[in-house]
């Protein structure tokens, strides 16, 4: 009875840790555009000013990206694109991103192959000679959000400031990231709860047994 026991807890034991231990590869690139910018804005810029005064609010979005991802141990981190500001003219005009809005969108490979498009609002300004004002701050709606079993939230919450471009223009930039986890599937809580019920039987028997 005692061989028994035994093998049953070590069974038990090995179902509890193999659904503890339960990952996924998550993949995904990234692209984005912008909206309430200068008419004429290149695709994934924005501009702002006029004449020679302009400020050039720019996203590039992340390439495939993979990470192996575990239940409980979240990627932290994870890169989703790069802002770039930056600024050009020799004026002092006041940029102001007021009425701006901006339009991720992740495309997931893995594990399973789903879009989300989050969008957020750009607010803030600066002056250009010389650099001051700010922050110019990323807001996102919903900063946290699930695309199939995988959860993604935007770091730093809700706010994202963007960094003004230096004395001169010179761009800035500022990565957009995320800390991303996996819910478990159904198949995987069946595991763990059959490990867990198997050691409850364990602990019945050895008890019975004294």
């Amino acid at each position: 009875m005692n061989r028994i026991a035994r093998k049953l807890g070590l069974a038990a034991g090995a179902l509890v840790v193999s659904a503890s231990a339960a990952s996924a590869q998550v993949s995904y690139f990234t692209t984005g555009m912008f909206t309430g910018c200068n008419v004429g804005s290149p695709a994934g810029s924005c501009l702002i000013g006029s004449g020679t005064d302009i400020a050039t609010l720019s996203f590039a979005g992340a390439g495939t990206a993979a990470f192996p991802v575990s239940f409980g141990t979240p990627i932290s981190g994870a890169t989703l694109g790069t802002f770039t500001l930056s600024s050009a003219g020799t004026g002092t005009t006041n940029f102001s991103f007021a009425g701006v809005g901006f339009q991720l969108t992740i495309n997931q490979t893995a594990p399973t192959s789903q879009t989300a498009m989050p969008s957020a609002t750009i607010t803030g300004s600066f002056q250009q000679n010389p650099i001051q004002g700010g922050p110019v701050t990323l807001s996102f709606a919903s900063p946290t959000f699930l695309i199939g079993p995988a959860i993604y939230s935007i770091v730093q919450g809700s706010a994202l400031p963007i960094r003004l471009p230096s004395t001169g223009g010179a761009g800035q930039v500022t990565d957009l990231q995320a800390n991303i986890n996996v819910v478990p599937e159904p198949s995987t809580y069946a595991l763990l709860a059959t490990g867990i019920a198997g050691l409850g039987l364990v602990a019945r028997r050895r008890r019975s047994a004294v």
